[in-house]
């Protein structure tokens, strides 16, 4: 069985073509086929697999899997080793007839490979070794040159729209954790109703405030209000500014009129049902899929930023 990430549903493995070594070992985050869209966001991602052909366990660059060990393509140092073994023996003897009409031989590889019997070509000069980067901007470069002759106008362009994206995706990242923060602090205040006797142990606690999660535009506007200010400063949902006078004038009327109980900042704008199905998982199902929101944003952040990085690169290597 494998569950959803996105709504929670458990599917058997066979039923959505998911093999079971797959499931277990490969799959970073499954997103069932309903809930996958078109966009790419709401996808089931995979882990990188070990570069030995025929190997299914995922590589050691995920620091769940990786642990201690070194950051490595490969799923163990064993692994390794063997892809290193059958690269060399691909490749032909000196003493062999493919030899004569190999580029690389086995010898001159392992010759390659050996940085310790290099010669310095040049007097005062590094040796070129396996990776080195040839080419590589000199440090210092961009402060000793004007830019506007070393990028073409479409470089520029491209340079100039792609760092205001970036600052966009970078707004977006800051407003959804600030959601993530208000999520947190509902949680929070929910578990401190329930200490303080003022709730049952398996009431709901979902606020009102959080209708706004997951739509950005009124998110915004409520964080740049009075109300959203206040709770953001004192970072708690239950300080005086919280909500406006109108806010709290109606839910002290609503809460004398239904049982008259006594109205409390502490519980104010709290769901107090027991296992509320409306509001099932709210916590849960909220902080998954701006954690995710979140990670997506910074991918797309950082593909723009390599990209700019490579045309930088590209101009620099032009113009040296």
């Amino acid at each position: 069985m494998i569950s959803c990430d996105m709504c929670d549903d458990w599917f058997h493995g066979e039923c959505v073509n998911i093999d079971k070594t797959i499931g277990e070992a490969l799959i970073q985050r499954y997103v069932c086929p309903g809930c996958t869209d078109r966009q790419g966001i709401n996808v089931t991602r995979y882990k990188k697999t070990c570069s030995l052909e025929g190997c299914w366990r995922p590589a050691r660059i995920y620091d769940d899997i990786r642990g201690d060990a070194d950051y490595s393509v490969f799923c163990s140092d064993k692994h390794a080793e063997d892809w290193w073994e059958q690269l060399v023996r691909s490749l032909p003897e000196n003493r062999s007839l493919r030899a004569k009409e190999a580029d690389l031989t086995r010898e001159k590889f392992m010759g390659l490979l050996n940085v310790s019997t290099v010669q310095k070509s040049v007097k005062g000069e590094e040796p070129w070794h396996l990776g080195k980067k040839p080419f590589a901007v000199p440090n210092g470069f961009w402060s000793h040159v004007d830019q506007t002759l070393v990028f073409t106008p479409e470089e520029q362009s491209f340079l100039a729209a792609s760092a205001a994206d970036r600052y966009a995706l970078a707004e977006e990242i800051v407003l959804n954790k600030k959601m993530q923060q208000l999520l947190d602090l509902a949680n929070e205040r929910r578990k401190a109703a329930i200490t303080e006797g003022l709730v049952e142990k398996d009431v709901c606690g979902y606020d009102t405030r959080l209708d706004l999660v997951g739509c950005p535009e009124e998110f915004g506007v409520f964080v740049k209000s009075a109300q959203g200010e206040a709770i953001y400063k004192n970072n708690s949902l239950t300080t005086g500014g919280g909500w406006t006078e109108e806010q709290v004038q109606a839910m002290k009327a609503a809460a004398e009129a239904e049982d008259g109980r006594e109205w409390t900042m502490a519980t104010a704008g709290m769901c107090d049902r027991r296992r509320c199905k409306p509001h099932a998982s709210w916590y849960n199902i909220f902080t998954k899929s701006t954690r995710h929101l979140i990670k997506e944003l910074a991918r797309q952040a950082k593909e723009k930023l390599d990209a700019e990085t490579r045309v930088r690169e590209a101009a620099a290597t032009r113009t040296i």
